[in-house]
């Protein structure tokens, strides 16, 4: 009798690779308890890929691209990954929505709240105040 091996689908392995790299455990069994799915469904992702909507709901949680799992191109991480939930990357994704006027607004405003620069010899200028 031949048997032929069950092929691994290339989006799967690449999550698989995900997970390892963030050092993320996790048994196909507890893989589909995590998205409440039969390990039927897992087993589908095995052959068939993993749907989109899977890829977005844990590319949020594991700030994976997209794009690398999909179809293997770019960078599997943003490099931007570790700076995700700062403050200065919450202002980043808001001037993303403004007009060219309004996010020169924005950096003016931060510019003239901005700590400055310490001088070599420790002195700093005094902090200017609002008029």
């Amino acid at each position: 009798m031949n048997y032929i091996a069950e092929m691994e689908h290339e989006s799967y392995t690449r999550l698989r690779k995900v997970m390892t790299t963030l050092k993320i455990e996790m048994s196909d069994a507890e893989l589909a308890r995590k998205f409440n799915l039969l390990d039927q469904h897992i087993r589908n992702w095995k052959v068939r890929g993993v749907p989109k909507d899977y890829l977005i709901d844990l590319a949020d949680e594991w700030s994976f691209r997209i794009k690398y799992v999909r179809d293997g191109t770019g960078e599997m991480f943003d490099p931007l990954r570790p700076y995700k939930n700062s403050p200065e990357a919450q202002v980043v994704l808001a001037m993303q929505h403004m007009d060219e006027a309004t996010k020169y607004q924005v950096v003016k405003i931060s510019d003239s709240l901005a700590e400055p620069e310490p001088k070599p010899n420790g002195h700093n200028p005094p902090k200017a105040t609002g008029t």
